[in-house]
């Protein structure tokens, strides 16, 4: 009979353990989750971002190019 409590006894702390060991875990996969989103967001607004450069780069090359033409255009008459 004293063997069966010490065996109880040790499987109720194992259990207790991998209870702990699961709330561990539960918790660091929460946090790993959430870092995730985070950088998720953070590449949606970089990519964003880089949308908006390459736009803001065309532009400026069509700008440029515009010029250019005027340029040559004003110092034909010259």
């Amino acid at each position: 009979m004293k063997l069966y409590k010490q065996n109880f006894h040790q499987v109720n702390l194992d259990k207790e353990l991998l209870e702990e060991e699961k709330l561990k875990f539960s918790d660091v996969f929460t946090n790993l989750l959430n870092q995730c989103l985070d950088l998720k967001t953070c590449l949606k607004k970089l990519c964003d971002e880089e949308s908006y450069v390459k736009d803001s780069l065309a532009n400026m090359q069509i700008l440029s190019e515009t010029l250019s033409l005027e340029k040559r255009f004003i110092t034909s008459f010259k």
